[in-house]
Parts: structure tokens; sequence; C-alpha cells
């Protein structure tokens, strides 16, 4: 009889994973940990797949093993942000993000995330810098453009908020929440203008 080995689980894992077949995705991962504990990319995987079951305690355990063999893989690092992220743990999350960036300063999605999550910090100065290097390294990324333009949004700056919806809807035409809150902007700017013209009119009449 031949025995299965670390490897032959881990791919069994890998197609149960592709079948979005989680939950034996992970129990073939611990198999071949099992057989092999020190096999980087099984608690990678497992990490990923407990992640889409939403059990964010286990994934985090199986990427900071995954960290104890490769403390530089970014792929580790991108993932825990985003788990720290879904837990609302967003100075966690920064601290992944800053170390990616610190070990390579143009990864566009590290600084993506690092702007989204600012963003959730309601630190907005530092969001825009970090959206802005994302932008920087890749310009036709609309979702980077739209989350700029939520931040310009939250600081009332509107003229910008609007340009960066329309730069979204340049790349992608069909991007329906742009499309949705450049006409909910247009509205309040037009409901302004016609308090301030009103305004104007009675100020004139009694004059």
């Amino acid at each position: 009889m031949i025995m299965a080995t670390a490897e032959t689980f881990y791919y069994q894992g890998n197609e149960c994973f592709d079948k979005k077949d989680y939950v034996n995705a992970i129990e073939c991962y611990q198999k071949s940990l099992e057989r092999k504990n020190e096999y980087f990319e099984a608690w990678f995987n497992k990490g990923l797949a407990h992640a889409m079951l939403d059990e964010y305690e286990n994934a985090l355990f199986c990427y900071r093993q995954a960290l104890e063999l490769d403390p530089d893989d970014l792929d580790t690092w991108i993932n825990m942000g985003a788990v720290y992220n879904k837990q609302t743990d967003y100075h966690a999350a920064v601290e992944c993000y800053q170390r990616i960036i610190n070990a390579n300063p143009m990864h566009t999605e590290a600084w993506y995330n690092l702007g989204v999550t600012y963003k959730q910090l309601e630190e907005y100065s530092q969001a825009i810098i970090a959206l802005q290097k994302a932008i920087e390294f890749d310009s036709d990324n609309a979702e980077t453009w739209f989350a700029m333009g939520n931040v310009y949004g939250r600081l009332g700056a509107h003229f910008m908020e609007i340009d960066c919806y329309e730069k979204v809807l340049e790349l992608d035409p069909a991007h329906l929440l742009s499309q949705i809150l450049l006409c909910d902007i247009s509205d309040e700017h037009a409901q302004q203008f016609d308090r301030l013209k009103t305004e104007l009119l009675c100020d004139f009449s009694l004059i």
C-alpha cells in the first residue's frame, strides 16, 4: 500500500479549493501538514481557505505559520492585512501594508490597500498620499480612482471627487456606483444653487 504524501494531500486540497469546497480543502491541507509541517504553501493555502469561510483567527494562525517559514513573502502579508481589515483591526492591517511597502516601495496593491485602510481610520490625508502612490504606479485602475473619490467626498472636496468619478467612468463606463454618486453630487449642487439663487432674489427684493 502506497502512503499518500504531503504533496498528494496538498494538490488534493488545491483541487477542492478550486471547486470552492473550502471545508474539504482545509482537511486536505491539514493532512498535508501532518506529514510535512514545514510546508509553506500548505499553510498559506489553508489560511486562504479559512479566510474564505470567514474563519479569521484560523486564517491568521496559518499565515503566521507561513511567515515563520518565509518572513519575506509579501503575498502572505497582503492576505494578513486583508484579514485584519475584515476584523476591523485597521492598525494591524496598516502595519502589514507598511511592511510590504518597506520591502517593495512600488507594490501597487499594498499602497491601494493602505489608502483604503487609512480611509476606514478617517486618516484622510494619509489615505490620499497612499492612493496617489497607487495611481502613480498604476493609473488605469478604476477602483483606485473610485477610492480616491470617496476620500475627497469625505473631505467635502466635491470638485476633486467629481474628477475622480469621471476618471473611473473613463476607465470603466459601466461602473454603476460612480454613475450614481456623480448624479447625487450633481443633484446636490443643483439644489444648493437653487437655494442660493432664492436667497439672492429675496435679498434683492428687500433693497
